[in-house]
């Protein structure tokens, strides 16, 4: 059985109070795939960046559900650096249920979908 999941959420960029940096905020949509998995943890990417659009980042899970690697799927994401940095950095962070009858590393795919304001 795919497990997969989507995630509707808003998060915005630092919010300290003497930053001279811009502040960039909108909505990001998250959908992962990993078989016979469920997500705990999809932590939301801080959007910090001025553009938009997909950043699909192939994972690789332990059995106890840590993200192990995480690489951006050139072929089908967007070239912005900016989001790119965002998603790899939220992908590592990401967790699975533990399963001892999952492969030793299992591959799946984290989508983020940046939209911007």
């Amino acid at each position: 059985m795919r497990e997969q999941g989507v995630d509707d959420v808003a998060s915005s960029g630092n919010n300290l109070p003497d930053s001279d940096a811009p502040q960039y905020k909108g909505p990001s949509v998250i959908s992962y795939s990993l078989d016979g998995r469920k997500a705990i943890s999809l932590p939301v990417p801080a959007y910090k960046c001025m553009g938009g659009g997909d950043v699909s980042v192939q994972i690789t899970v332990n059995r106890k559900g840590y993200v192990v690697s995480a690489a951006v799927i050139e072929s089908v994401s967007s070239s912005d650096e900016c989001l790119v940095r965002s998603a790899v950095a939220a992908a590592k962070r990401s967790r699975f249920r533990a399963s001892a009858s999952a492969a030793d590393k299992q591959v799946g795919e984290i989508v983020y979908r940046f939209i911007a304001q």
